[in-house]
């Protein structure tokens, strides 16, 4: 589990879509040839500019595992 900080750190490199309450199945959503990310913030977890909800985070998977690995550095 991410801090609201780490996760800032993450998604500050990447586009991040907010969904709500609900995320959609893939096959309600748009579909896409890169790979992603589900962000998911609880009512007690928020602040600032988050929103609780589902977030879609484009990322390609490796660069995502190395910006996750960046954090522990």
């Amino acid at each position: 589990m991410l801090s609201v900080n780490e996760c800032e750190q993450v998604v500050s490199k990447n586009p991040v879509t907010f969904f709500g309450d609900n995320f959609p199945s893939l096959s309600d959503s748009r579909t896409g040839d890169g790979d992603f990310a589900v962000l998911k913030f609880a009512a007690e977890e928020t602040s600032g500019s988050w929103r609780a909800g589902f977030y879609r985070l484009e990322s390609d998977l490796g660069q995502l595992n190395d910006a996750l690995r960046d954090l522990q550095r």
